[in-house]
């Protein structure tokens, strides 16, 4: 499935997803520190994600996408302790 972007070019989402799945499984084998940065970033381009469609999405979805958000950072904080 391809999608068109602000800029006009198309964007591959199972590219997109597979990068994002690529990334959260490094983050989650990842030792100590390596990983919890991979993890924040993810839940830092979640979080930007979430403010950018917020109002597009009906409230139950905005509670999910919070929840992983939630999620995201919990699994960063116990990766650096």
């Amino acid at each position: 499935m391809r999608a068109r972007g602000k800029t006009g070019r198309d964007r591959n989402l199972t590219a997109v997803f597979l990068v994002v799945l690529l990334v959260t499984v490094g983050a989650l084998l990842a030792p100590g520190w390596y990983g919890a940065v991979l993890l924040l970033a993810l839940a830092a381009g979640a979080a930007v994600l979430l403010a950018a469609t917020w109002q597009r999405h009906p409230p139950a979805a905005r509670l999910i996408r919070v929840a992983v958000l939630g999620l995201l950072l919990a699994a960063a904080l116990t990766k650096i302790t």
